[in-house]
């Protein structure tokens, strides 16, 4: 069987990697050049293409897009996925896909799976380009497979401390059928409803010294004036490629 090594440069990096994010570690191990293990996991895609954000309840929601790798012939079981960050003990919801029905005029109605975040956001995934199915539906990575595509769920409340804007060091880890674990850093960008909201309050200040009358003239046009630069649009994904789009 092909042996996959791991250079003593990278490995001292993803060790580093993981020990920022708060894994425990030690990179002061040997330096040799190792074996690769059986589970690689990556993440990919742009930095605005994994993200943590608030959704209108007020739960924090997670999107991360990443690749796994099976390099062994057999097949693997997954028994567990953990998204560890360093805020907060949150327990992860993942999501599972919706069966949408649609009618086809003059045949019989279809359907169709899809992911969805709850509320108002309105974001929706393709079913092929999440890879919760083959991670916590299936839990089963097939021999000398690569898979890819968006990890998705939600939490509890979202943390106090985060902003919008930051960005948050965490591991993702993915525990097999015999508990050994693989995990990789990931890295997060922050996004919360409230402090997009924010940016348009100072606009207040202008009205509150002019009169009921012209207030109300004063409002229409500042609404105007901040929909033209972009500061009300809800939240949608910041990359060029997005896969997934607003609900109508």
């Amino acid at each position: 069987m092909d042996k996959f090594v791991l250079s003593a440069e990278r490995r001292r990096a993803m060790l580093e990697a993981l020990e920022r994010s708060g894994s425990p570690v030690d990179v002061s191990g040997p330096t040799e050049e190792v074996e690769l293990p059986k589970v690689e996991i990556e993440q990919i895609g742009g930095i605005n293409e994994s993200m943590l954000f608030e959704l209108e309840d007020g739960r924090i929601a997670c999107m991360l897009q990443v690749a796994v790798t099976n390099r062994e012939a057999q097949a693997i079981k997954v028994h567990a996925v953990e998204l560890r960050t360093p805020f907060s003990d949150i327990q992860w919801e993942w999501l599972t896909p919706l069966r949408i029905k649609f009618r086809r005029r003059g045949k019989r109605d279809g359907e169709y799976l899809e992911y969805r975040f709850p509320g108002k956001c309105g974001w929706k995934f393709e079913h092929a380009r999440v890879i919760n199915k083959f991670l916590l539906e299936c839990r089963r990575l097939e021999g000398h497979s690569y898979i890819e595509g968006f990890l998705l769920g939600t939490g509890g409340p979202m943390p106090a401390e985060l902003h919008r804007g930051q960005s948050v060091d965490s591991t993702l880890a993915i525990s097999v059928a015999d508990r050994k674990e693989y995990a990789t850093p990931v890295h997060l960008w922050i996004d919360r409803l409230e402090e997009r909201a924010k940016i348009a309050t100072p606009l207040k200040s202008l009205f509150e010294k002019a009169g009921e009358e012209n207030t109300a003239t004063l409002g229409v046009v500042a609404r105007r004036r901040v929909s033209r630069s972009g500061l009300d649009r809800p939240l949608s994904s910041p990359g060029s490629r997005s896969t997934f789009e607003k609900r109508k």
